[in-house]
């Protein structure tokens, strides 16, 4: 509010209690009548329109869609002066392997592990040749998808074609209640009660897919093609994943297609590339697929 407008305001409270108070002594009708004729000249301002605040018009597409923010950007620095060290196999120790963790003292560690597709849409690593960077997991989804990745470990009967499909299921918003019970099943063996409380359908499963497909529809070309890909990748995997009867192929080639990685961002990876990582030892990975990796501790 304007000075000027508080003046006014403080004036006419004024003048309105003289007139109160005129109207109950002796003359009351002269001296009211006098104070009305003085009303007439006191500039009176007027509040202006209130303006509403302007509501959205459209949904805005959220920047990570699945929960999971972790991006090149992350990834931890090559160790460049190692090059392409290759150990001397005599070297070779066996790691002992936890939920926790994995526990090494000096020498060559060999894991050949179970991998995971985290991020639907991306095109799958080549058997040979693509290089990997280690970062850590971010975002909102990432406690979610660690307990499921660190409990697997102590749960080998559980079929890596169910656990890719629950990490799918909550990296796409869809409800656990609407899984086969072979996945329903994983996730009670894989995440708390606490946490299954907190699979809500996610941030995808607020949006509707006829409001996302239009947001899409109206950006048109501004929208990056691998944005616009996982977009659809995961409304493919819900429906599937919400008909009940879909194979895990099927979820594969929407999730998980071939061809070449190279997008938005991205930059050549030699294969082999060692990382130094805190408490000094070194780290490499290759790639087999999607679902195998093996990884070298030095």
């Amino acid at each position: 509010m304007r000075t000027g407008a508080k003046r006014s305001t403080a004036l006419i409270a004024a003048l309105a209690a003289a007139i109160a108070l005129a109207l109950t002594l002796p003359g009351s009708a002269a001296r009211a009548a006098g104070l009305l004729d003085a009303l007439k000249s006191v500039p009176i301002q007027l509040p202006k329109q209130v303006q509403l605040p302007q509501l959205p018009s459209s949904v805005s597409l959220p920047k990570d869609l699945d929960g999971i923010s972790t991006s090149l950007d992350d990834a931890f620095a090559s160790f460049s002066l190692m090059g392409r060290f290759v150990p001397d196999p005599a070297e070779a120790r066996r790691a002992q392997v936890a939920a926790t963790g994995v526990t090494i003292g000096t020498g060559l560690y060999e894991l050949p592990l179970q991998s995971y597709c985290l991020h639907a849409g991306s095109y799958r690593p080549k058997p040979r040749g693509d290089g990997y960077l280690l970062a850590p997991l971010r975002g909102p989804q990432a406690a979610l998808i660690t307990s499921v990745l660190r409990n697997s470990v102590t749960a080998p009967d559980i079929q890596q074609g169910d656990i890719q499909t629950l990490i799918w299921a909550i990296l796409s918003g869809t409800r656990l209640s609407r899984l086969p019970s072979a996945q329903q099943a994983a996730s009670q063996r894989l995440l708390s009660p606490q946490e299954l409380a907190q699979l809500n359908g996610g941030l995808l499963g607020l949006l509707p897919d006829d409001a996302v497909q239009s947001v899409l529809n109206k950006a048109n070309a501004n929208v990056p093609d691998a944005y616009r890909r996982t977009v659809q990748a995961y409304s493919s995997l819900r429906d599937r994943l919400h008909s009940g009867g879909a194979q895990y192929s099927e979820l594969e080639a929407i999730a998980a297609p071939e061809g070449d990685a190279i997008g938005e961002r991205s930059r050549p990876i030699r294969s082999g590339e060692w990382i130094l990582r805190d408490g000094g030892y070194f780290i490499r990975v290759f790639p087999s697929g999607y679902q195998r990796t093996l990884v070298q501790i030095y």
